[in-house]
């Protein structure tokens, strides 16, 4: 799992047609200038304290791509799209944010 920095890596960008929606704009990769937003996140398995693995799930759409013919579909781009839902998150847990996810 590959850690990602915000500004660097990727930015949010507010959604210019929906209020409180953030999207993701990759700056950096193969996947260079996609943008995508997540949709459903839910977090499933056992508490850390006890050493074992929490099951991240989520969906996510392509908003815009270089590549027209690129969507969620492509495997490349989901193991990317978890990775940096990942690094925002456990950002966001660093930095004692708080985060408001908005489904769509």
């Amino acid at each position: 799992m590959g850690k990602y920095t915000e500004n660097k890596d990727y930015e949010l960008i507010s959604d210019e047609n929906i209020n409180e929606v953030w999207n993701v704009r990759i700056l950096e990769g193969e996947f260079n200038e996609v943008v995508i937003r997540y949709g459903s996140i839910r977090v499933d398995g056992k508490t850390p304290e006890k050493d074992e693995e929490l099951d991240l799930h989520f969906d996510f759409e392509v908003i815009s791509a270089p590549d027209e013919d690129l969507t969620a579909e492509d495997i490349g781009l989901q193991l990317t799209a978890g990775d940096l839902l990942y690094s925002i998150l456990e950002s966001s847990i660093e930095n004692k944010e708080e985060i408001h996810l908005k489904e769509v």
